[in-house]
Formats: structure tokens, sequence, C-alpha cells
């Protein structure tokens, strides 16, 4: 009688497991395609004079709020450690840190030192470049002007989650001394004040609800040292960056190139100059080849370029096309 081997079935029990394998595997469900969103177009008016800042939301296409340029002199920043303190540089603004801490004492012949001391906020807005700068240890009095010739002095103090200011008008007269205290709010990067009014206003937007602002700004042009109001578009510092390429088409930017971009979180990275003035023919020129590649709170990529800054001819109407990619 011959033996029963095991090893005879070897190849059987192989391909019945095989079988059985294959069987109770799933089969593979392909990955549904990116999709881009569809190339759109947009415009703004913020009026020939540039009066108008205007708060835009790339996602939902569409304005979510303007204020004048006007309204306000001061912002203060809500993080929950931050303190900085910005100027409304639509108002061509300055600051100056005078050393002195008696408040009530100060007057107008204090401001002597003014025009040779005096700062601006960096173009970038960096907020370790403010003309503020840190006021929490000495907690000094500044000399803060406008384009509208006015002088105040004001003093920032410490308050429980938020600030207290006092402030005063300077010349034409002077003014009352008044007090504030601004509370912080985490839905908002900062809370306004307006030093010609005397009180809180509201003007940025929740800061997850915008993108990108309109606005008349001050430009440093750092090779003659000169601040100059120009008009751009500038981006919300809340966790949006961007980079700017002219050596790719429009067309040919998707969301792989994208993603390879180093971004940066400098807020006039789109800034004013894909537009020039043509002074012998009296237009606008736009760089269509200069575009955009911003990166939003929510984390969706976006392309945009600028097609016009004038409509009918009258500036002030910037116009752009974008895409969520």
């Amino acid at each position: 009688m011959s033996k029963f081997s095991c090893t005879s079935l070897q190849p059987y029990l192989v391909l019945i497991v095989a079988l059985c394998l294959t069987s109770c595997m799933r089969k593979e469900i392909p990955a549904a395609p990116h999709v881009a969103g569809d190339v759109t177009t947009a415009t703004v008016d913020m009026n020939e004079d540039y009066k108008w800042q205007i708060f835009y939301s790339l996602k939902n296409n569409e304005i979510v709020s303007k204020n004048l340029r006007t309204d306000w002199d001061l912002g203060f920043e809500c993080g929950a450690s931050g303190y900085h303190i910005i100027t409304n540089t639509a108002r061509f603004m300055f600051a100056y840190n005078t050393g002195k801490t008696d408040f009530s004492a100060f007057a107008l012949a204090d401001t002597v030192g003014f025009a040779n001391g005096k700062n601006i906020d960096m173009p970038s807005s960096s907020l370790d470049s403010t003309a503020i700068g840190d006021w929490r240890k000495r907690t000094p009095v500044y000399v803060v002007s406008n384009n509208d010739k006015q002088i105040f002095k004001v003093q920032c103090l410490p308050a429980e989650r938020g600030y207290k200011v006092r402030f005063a008008k300077l010349n034409g007269g002077g003014g009352l001394e008044q007090t504030v205290v601004i509370k912080k709010d985490d839905n908002y990067n900062f809370m306004f004040l307006s030093l010609t009014a005397g009180n809180i206003i509201n003007v940025e937007p929740p800061r997850a609800s915008w993108d990108v602002v309109f606005t008349n700004y001050t430009h440093l042009f750092y090779d003659m040292n000169t601040p100059y109001s120009v008009t751009g578009c500038l981006l919300n510092r809340y966790n949006t960056i961007a980079c700017m390429d002219s050596s790719v088409a429009f067309d040919q930017i998707d969301h792989i190139l994208a993603a390879r971009y180093q971004l940066s979180p400098q807020i006039n990275i789109i800034g004013y100059n894909w537009k020039e003035y043509n002074l012998s023919k009296g237009i606008y020129i736009t760089f269509t080849k200069m575009n955009y590649i911003v990166r939003t709170s929510d984390g969706v990529y976006y392309k945009l370029r600028f097609l016009d800054f004038a409509r009918n001819n009258v500036k002030g109407n910037p116009k752009w096309e974008f895409q969520a990619l």
C-alpha cells in the first residue's frame, strides 16, 4: 500500500486559498477626480477718491462689509496674548513715542520731537513693526497724527481682556480728555477706535468671514525712505497667505502647482503694483501676467489676477478673475 503524501495536496490547497481570498477582497473604488471651481470675474467700487475700504470673501464671491477709510484711527489686537496697536495707514497716520508718561500734563508744546521721530506702520504690516510698538512696560504718551492734520495725544494702559485708552486732541484748540475701555473679541482680528469721533467702531467683519480687503494704504519706498499713499489689495491677517508668479500662464496654474509655492503671510503681498498709471495716455495699465496664489483661512487655494482698475475710465474699480483650485 502506498503511503498518503501531504505534499501532493499542496498545489490544490494553494489554489483553494487563493480563490477564497479573491472572492473576499473588495473591489477598489477609484478616487473621484479633483474638480476645481469655475473661473469667476468680480469687481468692487472703491469710489474715485478711494473712500471705501471693502472686505471681500473669495469663497462666497461677495462683499462682506465696507466702511469709510476715515472711520477709524487705531486698531487693537484681539488675540489672547495680543497687545499690538495698528494705525490706519489709509489716513497716512504717524505716531511718535514721547517717552513721557504724565498724560494730563502733556501739551502741544511737548510735540517738538514729532517731526524727526515719527514712525509709520511698515507696509508689510508686521505686528513687530508698528509705529506704536510695545507700550506695555512704560505706557508712554504717543503723539498721533492723520492726513486731516489732526494731532492727538494717546496713552494705552492694560485692562482685563483688553485695553484702557486715554486720548485728547492737541491742536485746533485742543479737546477734552477721554477714556475708553476696549474689550477683546476672539472672533475678530482687531477692535477699532476713532480718535476723531471719540468712540469704538466696527470696521473689520469677523475674521473667518473674509479673505482680502481693497483699500488705500501707506507704502514706504525704501530707496527714497519716503512714505506714499497707494491703493490696492491686502490679505486678511488670519491664516491667509499668498505669493505672486508671473512666469506661468494663469490657465496653467492648478491645485498641484499651487501646493508647491512658498506662500507668505505678508499682508501686502498682492499690494498695489499690479497696475501702473500711464501719464502720457492718462489711463491705468493692468499687468495681467501677475498671477497671485492665495490660501485662505479654511485651507482652500485660489488663483487670481487683475484685469482692470477703472470702469468707464473712472479709477477705483478693481476688476479681477479668480478660481478655487
